[in-house]
């Protein structure tokens, strides 16, 4: 077509220069070489008005009675009406003084149709493309449209698909077009291999990325197609992974991935250079503004001399330093990082700078790719407004807290020019994913048997934040009902609301007692500050007891009303799967208010991790303990503490503290008092990360104790309470399985009393636990 255009605008520059030059002022016909009227042929749905209006030879001048017929002129408004895309032809005839402007309208698309896609629905496939019904349809658009729905394919995994636009001609100068696909297998990844590589081998180097080599167990995963976006992005790990164990010269010499000739697979080949691993000589701060004192600061740097060479941990340190500063209140001191590169001795001078920044304020801040979520929600998460001093440490904490809160695939910040020159526009664009979960589960523990659940959960619920869970579950244990909602910032304000009521009905195993229980609970959260948060929560249970003679004095009905105040300080780089950093809880529970049972009650536990001896082994210390007390009563059974199981593996559950021996029968009576304290080594097995498979090694030490033994009645049997510390040690595995958790501990006891009941092995699979 491009051809045949050209062929025609230069046989028309040449008849019109030619009949232009016959008709030159020479001949005294000067009048004859204007064009007095500009006639429109061959159009049939496009207006005569809007074909003129495009006869555009330069910005606001176009073609019409009075312009010269000078052939540049019209080859220019030639131009000018094909690239509308309107037309399939275009030709200027001249008659006499009269211009005609004869065009063939490119043909309206009547129907859209995909034939042959099985894996790609025909929405999704209608979305990427450009053609529709009722536009315009050229080749060029539909060629256009054939490599976008191959690139679709390829992201899918499906280098070998084919696709082929067909064109079927109606009448009124319609089309239908057809898209011919053949999507063809996935195409795997037959393997990757390292070139150059000498301290990492090629198994570690694969597990930093995320694509995945083809085999038969990732049959429910997508990491083992080929996408060149997910390689460039595994690039960058691969840095980031070198760059974070001093290797500071680190290059990625090519990248390269070749098609095997059957066409189902590539063989991926990285070439790196180590280069040599770099140590930290000296680290150092100032301030070259008199009215900021850096000593304070010097303590929150997390690179220390000696230590390896830590992009990361330099990111985080001026983070850290920002956030100090602006709290401080100095929101225009920038943080500058100076390294001094010695690569004789492989070591690097680091130095922190604290200078007056560039004072620039937020102008406007726009959210984009927030199609649900509504934009109030993603900025009560942002630490800048609009009128605020810039300050990228915060800006870098925004991007946190919203991606935290699970709502968005991907969260993106870009600094834009405002409208003065002193401002910057904050662009943040998000990716929506799915919030809404409905799980059916079964599983089996060794301690409460098989267990059936189901859950619906909504995390985003219209958009707005909130979260509602309705859960069903049933066990060998008993059952539990319940419904609940949360609000994270209750009228707008950092003020959370959670309401939920809930029944069960709970077989204490090892206790003499059983307990049905209906109730409700009502919760306010708050911020205390940036990692420390304080929660209120009043609940309102009905309580019927069940069981033996033993506990009589404690069976029956009650109600409990109770109010909670809890705090929470977390300074871990993750609440699911932590490798460093700490937290600390503190709980009181006053009970009574109009309730039968009246106590008071503390609970405290905490938590230190990090990482040892090798990457992915992850040390763990934990300690809890708590204590309550009765007001003006006795504590009964129901509310005292239990520990095993979980709570202290080696021991079935109620196995430790206080216990009724009677003739032929024993059970646990709870106690006032536990205290227990964890250590714990999260293990790295040496396989495949995606497999979600790791060991863990384990001490545990501690002890229930203290009863009011008015609440017992022997009838000639005994209540021993001995107090002593409990011990026990083991190993276990935890595996993520496509069917849920697997979760298995060999544990022995090693100090214990002789009425304890000791578990050597506890099992789980499932989900809900």
């Amino acid at each position: 077509m491009t051809g045949s255009r050209t062929a025609r605008t230069l046989g028309l520059m040449l008849v019109v220069g030619v009949v232009l030059v016959s008709a030159s002022p020479g001949t005294g016909e000067a009048q004859e070489n204007t064009i007095t009227e500009v006639r429109v042929e061959g159009n049939q749905r496009i207006e005569d008005s809007t074909i003129l209006s495009n006869l555009t030879v330069r910005p606001g001048q176009q073609i019409e009675p009075g312009s010269p017929f000078d052939p540049l002129l019209l080859d220019t408004a030639l131009k000018s009406l094909f690239e509308t895309g309107l037309f399939a032809d275009v030709t200027f005839v001249r008659d006499g003084t009269t211009l005609i402007v004869r065009v063939v309208e490119n043909p309206i698309v009547n129907q859209v149709v995909f034939e042959g896609n099985q894996r790609i629905d025909n929405e999704d496939l209608a979305g990427e493309i450009n053609l529709r019904q009722r536009t315009v349809f050229t080749r060029s658009r539909a060629r256009t449209d054939q490599e976008r729905l191959l690139t679709v394919y390829r992201r899918s995994g499906r280098f070998g698909a084919s696709v082929v636009p067909k064109v079927i001609l109606l009448d009124q100068n319609r089309v239908n077009v057809v898209f011919e696909i053949d999507e063809g297998p996935l195409t795997g990844i037959e393997s990757i291999n390292f070139v150059g590589n000498r301290r990492f081998s090629d198994g570690d180097l694969r597990d930093v990325m995320r694509t995945r080599e083809s085999r038969w167990w990732r049959f429910l995963s997508s990491s083992d197609r080929y996408d060149p976006d997910q390689l460039a992005f595994d690039e960058e790990l691969l840095r980031r992974h070198y760059f974070d164990r001093g290797y500071l010269r680190f290059r990625i010499l090519s990248s390269s991935a070749e098609l095997l000739p059957d066409g189902d697979a590539f063989l991926i080949t990285i070439a790196v250079e180590e280069g040599d691993r770099y140590t930290f000589s000296d680290v150092t701060a100032t301030s070259a503004l008199p009215e900021v004192d850096v000593e304070p600061l010097r303590e929150l740097i997390e690179t220390e001399t000696g230590d390896e060479y830590n992009r990361t941990a330099i990111q985080d340190t001026i983070g850290i330093l920002s956030d100090a500063v602006v709290t401080a209140g100095f929101p225009f001191v920038q943080v500058d990082v100076e390294p001094d590169i010695d690569d004789d001795a492989r070591t690097v001078a680091l130095h922190y700078h604290l200078v007056e920044g560039e004072r620039l304020y937020v102008d406007r801040i726009e959210i984009k790719g927030n199609v649900r979520t509504l934009d109030h929600v993603v900025r009560r998460y942002l630490r800048l407004s609009e009128g605020d001093p810039l300050n990228r440490g915060l800006l870098a904490r925004s991007r946190t807290l919203v991606g935290n809160l699970g709502f968005f695939s991907d969260v993106q910040f870009q600094e834009v020019p405002g409208r003065a020159a002193d401002q910057r526009d904050i662009e943040l664009t998000v990716e929506e994913r799915s919030t809404g979960e409905i799980s059916f589960g079964l599983g089996y523990s060794t301690s409460r048997g098989a267990i059936g659940n189901v859950s619906l959960r909504e995390r985003n619920l219209l958009g707005t934040g909130s979260s509602l869970t309705i859960a069903l579950e049933n066990a060998r244990t008993g059952g539990l009902y319940s419904l609940a909602y949360s609000e994270p910032y209750f009228r707008q304000r950092d003020l959370s609301l959670s309401t939920s009521v809930f029944s069960s009905n709970t077989d204490r195993i090892g206790t003499a007692y059983e307990s049905d229980e209906q109730g409700a609970r009502i919760g306010f959260g708050f911020s205390l500050g940036e990692y420390l948060r304080q929660r209120l929560t009043y609940g309102l249970t009905w309580v019927r007891v069940t069981g033996r003679e033993e506990v009589q004095v404690d069976l029956g009905r009650r109600v409990i009303s109770a109010v909670t105040s809890a705090w929470t300080y977390d300074r871990r780089d993750s609440a699911l799967l932590p490798s460093k950093g700490y937290n600390v809880g503190l709980s009181t529970t006053l009970a009574g208010l109009g309730g039968d049972d009246r106590y008071a009650r503390l609970t405290v536990n905490g938590g230190y991790y990090t990482e040892v001896l090798w990457d992915e082994w992850v040390l763990g210390l934990l300690v809890s303990a708590g204590i309550i007390e009765g007001i003006g009563q006795d504590v009964s059974i129901y509310d005292r503490f239990l520990l095993g199981d979980r709570s202290f593996r080696g021991f079935e559950y109620a196995g430790i503290g206080p216990r009724y021996l009677g003739t032929g029968r024993s059970s646990a009576l709870g106690g006032n008092m536990f205290a227990t304290a964890t250590a714990e080594l999260k293990v790295d097995l040496g396989l495949p990360r995606e497999l979600g498979m790791h060991g863990r090694i384990f001490g545990i030490v501690g002890t229930l104790t203290g009863i009011d033994r008015a609440t017992v009645v022997t009838n000639g049997g005994t209540v021993v309470d001995s107090g002593s510390a409990r011990a026990s040690a083991g190993v276990g595995l935890s595996w993520s399985s496509p069917v849920g958790p697997v979760r298995i501990d060999w544990t022995s006891a090693l100090a214990k009393e002789s009425y304890d009941r000791t578990e050597t092995i506890l099992f789980s699979l499932g989900s809900t636990f």
